[in-house]
């Protein structure tokens, strides 16, 4: 079983370095490595997309608590942005959680599929960023214009439906929403990206530590299985303040082309699953 945990917390670790350098949570890193350890467990496939998301969240919120307090530390600006998001994320989070994910028909094939076009269309909007664009423009808002209120509950009803559906954590959407639509420099977005994903992934933990599952496993508490969340959690707290400091000296660049390859990662071993 060292092995096994080994693998957990070396997914903690990688998954608590994105959370801290792009602010999304770590979720597509979890991701990668949930199917083999849940189905090792013996969860029962019904169970599999539930579950999957359920871990995956709760694992997201120590890698975001983690980097919400180095962002804290550091004095970044936008802590009335994060109940702006938060508070529709994790209301359509939770409604999404009771409504659709523990619905038997989201199966696994269903949530596969929901799966591969949410990072389809992510990696092809993130190679679009790469390519040079003369014509928009670079400017960013001052730390004290207006808040544009409107903009941000909008983003964050959208990305609690992606984080639920996909136990990504919706950071995937937050950073990439606020940098284009609202015009948030990369550390501010990153931090309310940050504290969405705490609001959301703590709606979805309640939610799913009273879920039953259809094949209960004997250690889970509700969809939660610690015997696999805390390992993750573990990796995740050590190493997202990490990423937090090194992205101080990355350039946006450079980790958007490091993302843009951990989705194509995910993205190839989806299809492989799905068909293979």
């Amino acid at each position: 079983m060292l092995d096994f945990y080994g693998l957990l917390l070396l997914a903690g670790l990688a998954g608590g370095l994105l959370a801290g350098l792009l602010g999304i949570g770590g979720g597509i890193i979890f991701l990668l490595v949930l199917p083999e350890a849940l189905q090792r467990l013996g969860v029962a496939p019904v169970d599999m997309p539930a579950t999957q998301v359920a871990n995956a969240l709760l694992a997201t919120l120590f890698s975001a608590l983690a980097a919400c307090y180095q962002h804290l530390r550091s004095g970044t600006a936008g802590r009335a942005d994060v109940a702006w998001v938060g508070l529709p994320a994790g209301a359509v989070a939770l409604a999404s959680m009771a409504l659709i994910v523990q619905h038997p028909a989201f199966s696994e094939h269903v949530f596969s599929v929901v799966l591969l076009v949410i990072l389809s269309l992510l990696l092809a909007r993130t190679i679009y960023t790469l390519q040079p664009h003369p014509s928009a423009s670079a400017q960013t808002i001052p730390d004290d214009a207006p808040t544009p209120t409107a903009k941000l509950a909008a983003t964050g009803a959208l990305a609690g439906l992606i984080s639920s559906l996909t136990g990504l954590g919706g950071g995937i959407l937050v950073v990439p929403a606020l940098r284009e639509w609202a015009r948030y420099p990369v550390r501010r977005a990153s931090f309310v990206s940050s504290g969405t994903i705490v609001i959301s992934s703590l709606a979805a933990l309640v939610f799913s530590l009273q879920a039953q599952p259809r094949h209960p496993l004997a250690e889970s508490l509700g969809l939660i299985i610690p015997t696999v969340a805390l390992p993750l959690g573990v990796g995740v707290v050590v190493a997202a303040p990490i990423g937090v400091r090194w992205a101080q000296g990355i350039s946006p660049r450079r980790l958007t082309i490091l993302y843009a390859v951990l989705v194509a990662l995910v993205l190839a071993r989806r299809i492989w699953m799905l068909v293979g």
